[in-house]
Order: C-alpha cells, then sequence, then structure tokens
C-alpha cells in the first residue's frame, strides 16, 4: 500500500496479489452494498488519532463501494454517512489493484486533528481461498486503538474548519398534527471572521446559495418544518420524521475565491426523541449496605427554544402500585437538560416511577416521559453485588433472618432471579397458589428461576427453612433444540438456563413442564423485509408497518401459549425504512396490553448501527424492558492478556457504544 497527500485530498493505494489467470471474486453492487463478501479492501482513517471516531471506505474489484462513519473506537457504525471520494480500480495478471482519493473538506476536520493519523488497511481475500489481513495490530480491523500510527500529514488544516450538522430535530407543536424543526448548523471554528459561500443543494439539483460573514466560532442554520407521528400510538416523547429534507447536501466555499472549504452530505432525519429521562441507577458496582439516601435523574426536554424557555417542567416520583404521588419539583422554564434529586430517606425501599411533563405558556401538555426508579434496601435487605452479573438479594443464615416466614426482597431490575432453598418447607412467591417450582423433580429442598419485575418482592415459607439464598442473575439461553443430545448432557445444559431459544422439535410435555417452572421459550423469527401473501414474498414491495406488525403479532413466538416472544435474526441488514416500519409495529406491541408478557428480541450481526431508525428501535425496545443481542466470532488467543483485550475491543465496546445511544440499555444486553 502507499499513501501520499497534498493541500486538497489524502491519497491511497493498495495492490491485491493472486495468482496468475484467475479473477477477484465479486460483481458491480449498489451503493454502500454488501462487498465484503467479496475481494475488497477496507480502509480505515482515523484523521488526528482519535481514537474514537474514525471513517472506512471499502471497495471491490468492480469499482462498488461502502463508505460509514464509526464511533466509540468503532464500535458504533453509522452506515448513512456517505462521503465524497473518488475510487479506481484495475484488474491485472495476477493482482488487482484499487486508489482512493479522499478530500480534507469531507472528513469533519477540527481545531485538534494534526499531522498525526491513524490508519487501518484491510484486506478482504476469497479467491483462491477465504483469508482476512490486516495492518492492524492483533488483527483488528475496526478497533481504532489499534490502527497504525500514519505521522507527517502537514497540511494547513484551519481553513477546512467549517464542521456541519450534525442535524438537529426539536418538537414545534404535538397535538394530532404533530412537527419537528430539523436544523443543520454549520460552525466557524478557523478563529476568524470569514466570508464564506453557503450552497445548500436541494433534492432537484437546483441550488440555493447564501454569502455572509459568518464570525468567529458562530454558527449559522437554516430551519425547516418536517410532518412527524407518535412512535407509541399513547405516548408524547418519540417520534417518527415522516417527511424529509428537501436539502441533499451543504457545500462551503470561500466567498473570494470558490476554494471548497467543507461539504456534508446529508442524512435523511427519521427519529425524534421529544424527551428522555436517564436515571443515575443506585444499583452498580458501589452500591452501599445502606438504604438509597436520595435518587437523581436528568431530563432531557427537546422542544424548540422559543417554547421551552416560556414553558414549565414538572418532574414527579409515584407509586408503581396506584400512582400516588410521593414527590415533585417544579422548573420554570427548564434548561435543555434539567437535573432533579428526590430525597427518598422517607420513602419506602422498592421500584418507582419518574414521570416528567412539559407545558407550554398556556398549559398545554406537550410532553411527557417516564422511566422505572428504585430505592434500594439497607440492613438485613441490602443488594449485594458479588460481581458484574450476579448480586446477592438475600442470604437468610448469613443477614439472621432463618426461621421467619416472609421473607422480603429487592429485585434491583426487570429480570431473572435465582432461588436456593433449604429445609422441609413449602414455598410461594408473592401473592402466588402454587408453590415455587424448585427444579425439575418439583422437590424441596432445590433451586429454581424466575423473571420478576424490578422492585419489593416476598417469600412465604410454610415449615422450615434452613437457608434462603436469593440472587438476581443473567438471562442464559440454551440456543439449540431440546433432545438433540443426550438426556444426561440436556440435563446439566437445562438445569442452568431459563431460556430455550428455537424448540421446534420439542414436546409438549416438555414445554409445558418447563414454561410451568416459570422459564421461557422464545422462537426464531427472520426481520420482516418485504410484503408476504401467504408464504410468498413480492420481491417489489417492501413491509409497512401495518404489514410488520402483522407478521409479528401473528408469528407463533407471539400467538403460542407455551412461547413467550421471538429473537429477530439479522435486524441489522434492514434498510433505514424497514427499520422505521419496524419501529411504528414495535411502538404498537409496546403500547398494547395483549402483549405484555411478550419479548421482541432484536440480533444484531456484529456492531449495532447508530442511525436514527436503529436509535427508534431501540428506544421502545429499551423502554418496553425487551433485551437486544449481538454476535460476536472470538478468535483463540495466545493467552489471557490478548483474550481480555479482544474481550474488551469485541464486546465490552459494543455495549458500552449501546448505553451511550440508549442509556439503560446495557441492562438488557445478551451477548452471543
Amino acid at each position: 500500500g502507499q499513501v501520499c497527500y497534498d493541500d486538497a485530498y489524502l491519497y491511497i493505494s493498495l495492490k491485491c496479489l493472486m495468482p496468475k489467470g484467475m479473477k477477484p471474486k465479486g460483481i458491480k453492487r449498489r451503493d454502500d452494498g454488501h462487498l465484503f463478501s467479496d475481494d475488497s479492501v477496507e480502509i480505515m482513517l482515523d484523521p488526528g488519532r482519535t481514537m474514537s471516531k474514525y471513517f472506512q471506505f471499502a471497495a471491490n474489484a468492480y469499482d462498488s463501494t461502502y463508505d460509514s462513519v464509526r464511533q466509540s473506537g468503532g464500535a458504533q457504525n453509522d452506515q448513512s454517512w456517505e462521503g465524497d471520494w473518488d475510487v479506481a480500480t484495475h484488474m491485472g495478471d495476477g493482482y488487482w489493484s484499487v486508489e482512493i482519493a479522499v478530500p480534507f473538506y469531507n472528513l469533519a476536520i477540527t481545531p485538534e486533528t494534526g499531522s498525526t493519523w491513524g490508519l487501518n488497511l484491510c484486506r478482504n481475500i476469497q479467491v483462491p481461498y477465504v483469508a482476512y489481513t490486516t495492518t492492524g495490530s492483533h488483527g483488528a480491523f475496526t478497533n481504532a486503538p489499534d490502527f497504525m500510527i500514519l505521522k507527517g500529514i502537514d497540511v494547513d488544516f484551519n481553513r477546512y474548519l467549517y464542521p456541519i450538522g450534525p442535524g438537529k430535530l426539536s418538537l414545534q407543536s404535538g397535538g394530532d398534527s404533530p412537527e419537528v424543526l430539523y436544523e443543520v448548523p454549520v460552525v466557524n471554528m478557523t478563529g476568524k471572521d470569514r466570508t464564506i459561500k453557503i450552497d445548500r443543494i436541494l433534492k432537484d439539483d437546483s441550488v440555493e446559495s447564501t454569502t455572509l460573514l459568518l464570525e468567529a466560532n458562530k454558527s449559522i442554520s437554516f430551519p425547516e418544518v418536517l410532518a412527524a407521528s407518535s412512535l407509541v400510538p399513547t405516548g408524547r416523547d418519540i417520534y417518527a420524521v415522516d417527511s424529509d429534507s428537501k436539502v441533499k447536501k451543504i457545500v462551503i466555499s470561500d466567498a473570494k475565491t470558490g476554494v471548497m472549504l467543507a461539504a456534508s452530505n446529508l442524512k435523511r432525519p427519521w427519529f425524534c426523541e421529544a424527551m428522555k429521562i436517564i436515571v443515575d441507577d443506585p444499583w452498580n458496582r458501589n452500591t452501599q449496605k445502606q438504604k438509597t439516601k436520595s435518587v437523581s435523574l436528568k431530563v432531557h426536554t427537546n422542544v424548540i427554544e422559543v417554547n421551552r424557555i416560556s414553558g414549565t417542567l414538572r418532574v414527579e416520583l409515584r407509586s408503581e402500585t396506584n400512582g400516588k404521588v410521593l414527590a415533585s419539583k417544579t422548573f420554570t422554564p427548564p434548561a435543555d437538560v434539567t437535573e432533579v434529586t428526590f430525597e427518598t430517606s422517607s420513602i419506602p425501599w422498592g421500584a418507582y416511577r419518574a414521570v416528567a411533563e412539559f407545558q407550554d405558556s398556556a398549559g398545554n401538555n406537550v410532553v411527557s416521559s417516564e422511566t422505572v426508579v428504585t430505592i434500594l434496601p439497607g440492613g438485613k435487605h441490602y443488594v449485594k453485588v458479588l460481581n458484574n452479573f450476579v448480586s446477592e438479594l438475600m442470604n437468610t443464615q448469613q443477614r439472621g433472618r432463618d426461621g421467619e416466614k416472609k421473607i422480603a426482597f429487592m429485585n434491583p431490575r426487570s429480570g431473572w432471579v435465582f432461588f436456593n432453598i433449604t429445609g422441609k418447607c413449602e414455598v410461594k412467591l408473592d401473592g402466588e397458589s402454587k408453590p415455587l417450582a424448585l427444579g425439575k423433580a418439583r422437590q424441596y429442598p432445590g433451586e429454581a428461576m424466575r423473571y420478576l419485575s424490578v422492585g419489593r418482592h416476598s417469600l412465604h415459607i410454610e415449615g422450615v427453612a434452613e437457608n434462603v439464598i436469593i440472587r438476581s442473575v443473567p438471562q442464559i439461553i440454551y440456543s439449540s433444540d431440546p433432545y438433540r443430545y443426550s438426556p444426561e448432557m440436556m440435563n446439566e445444559a437445562l438445569a442452568n438456563a431459563n431460556i430455550i431459544l428455537g424448540g421446534s422439535q420439542a414436546t409438549a410435555e416438555f414445554m409445558h413442564e418447563w414454561t410451568d417452572a416459570g422459564k421461557k421459550i422464545l422462537a426464531f423469527a427472520a426481520a420482516p423485509s418485504h410484503r408476504m401473501i401467504g408464504n410468498v414474498r413480492i420481491d417489489d414491495q417492501y413491509v409497512s408497518a401495518e404489514d410488520c406488525y402483522e407478521q409479528i403479532t401473528s408469528h407463533k413466538g407471539f400467538s403460542d401459549p407455551l412461547r413467550s416472544g421471538v429473537m429477530v435474526d439479522q435486524i441489522g441488514s434492514a434498510t433505514p425504512p424497514q427499520k422505521m416500519a419496524i419501529a411504528r409495529a414495535l411502538g404498537r406491541i409496546a403500547d398494547n396490553q395483549e402483549f405484555e408478557n411478550r419479548i421482541y428480541c432484536p440480533w444484531y450481526e456484529g456492531g449495532i448501527d447508530s442511525s436514527g431508525p436503529n436509535r427508534a428501535m431501540d428506544r421502545i425496545i429499551s423502554s418496553a424492558g425487551w433485551p437486544f443481542s449481538f454476535y460476536r466470532y472470538l478468535a483463540e488467543q495466545p493467552n489471557q492478556q490478548a483474550a481480555q483485550k479482544q474481550i474488551q475491543n469485541q464486546i465490552i465496546n459494543t455495549l458500552l457504544a449501546s448505553e451511550e445511544n440508549s442509556p439503560g440499555a446495557i441492562r438488557h444486553a445478551v451477548v452471543t
């Protein structure tokens, strides 16, 4: 590979050797098509070596291209980014080659961008055998800290310091015909007042031009009003953007010389979060033995500024059981982000709801949102964090509670709880009439697992319990069909699982036994993509939200009483319009009490796309308390240190990126 530059472009060339007489695998594909199973190259470019945000460029031997922008060191991937760059390929006898030219004006140059960049050159080999090569250390493709260090790009980047966007959406009006305000800011970060020309290229290729003096560190935007609709029928906090911007590209140039300084192909705006509540969860690695003294949260109020500064935000702490208001605070006017703290010394431990409502100057409720808040117990009921996966909720021997007939405990989140009970006794959970199922043999003492809602629960004991151990445990999935292997192996594997994924070959007797024990069965499903007539796919018609709703709710995972939901394979491969159709359908499902105990779990292939449609799906999934899953293939490593680094890069960083996109998501993640 070779790298060179001038004042305007970075040039990269790669020569890919192969046996003479052979041609590289591949075809001419649509823009941003899946070319990674072709003979192809990938170039990761990290301006200024941030080791956080970088650009990915890929090409196959047939001039097909793919580009995206990645964040969080590579864990977040936004495929909706469209760059301005040129590519040329050539096929010779015994090789094929590719050359690209990337303009600096397209790389979101910042004042911190210097002459040292990160670079990774990767090759996907398909002919004559399958192999993958990279210049990154440890075989890394997308992990920014492992990229090569490229030094000596001695360009005066100051003239390119006009960042464009990202676009911002804020709610302008709610009600029956919601509208959002869409703004794409242009900022002058050169340190001097500059006269620039801004060209807004419209979808019909006409151009709206403005020449102006933009002061240093000031910004300008050209707002548009777009139609919207609520993603959840009864909700007033998340909206789908129904109309597109008329602008497809913004170009900034020097007003005198005409030299291009910055350009951005605009993403279609899809999703507006009008309000979001982020809670400082007291259940973490530093959880104390004392009862929670206060709960803190941040309310993001994303309405247009003229409405926000004349309106009022009211935040309440309400009972989960009867809706009684236990504490409240009012802010007039609220900030963009309002920090709220409630003292909880006089409030019993358990789960509550934080409800935020924004009213305009006329007293109309414009936006509202809510989320779960927990007050953890202290003393003998305290939650003891054992590790990243398990917390002890009760141990009667160690906490001096043996012999008690009623044992209350706190589940710090909606999720699986493990019970181990010894002694001659019968145990019932909460108000259930049947004894708690303790393993296959239904014998006491024994073990059991149940999926429980967040909050206060209790065991009722008849007889003598010698010790009761209760722990919060993760979702543990067995992904196969029962009875595919020996009974001994199945008993060992299934005894430690709480969900079966698949189960299409399971007998009705087995399924009843499994679900009677409080465990769940999820069915496999494919991401809805095309309209179906019976079992026939209509190739030229993509699913609507109504089609998607029908496909999901009629699936056996939602219609079979012995199944609890679906895990949807390859959800990341759906197009943005398809994902928005899925999001609309999920909003209806989450809002429908008929499906209250059903689960919709998307299964992403590798990294999780951070585009608007994905964030819309993630917000609904997280708010509904459903899990999401992603898979990674981890190669065997030579030592423990290398294995830990691989886990950090491939799994933990992806989880952290998901949490950044959708706060609280990490509590619902399933890694496969």
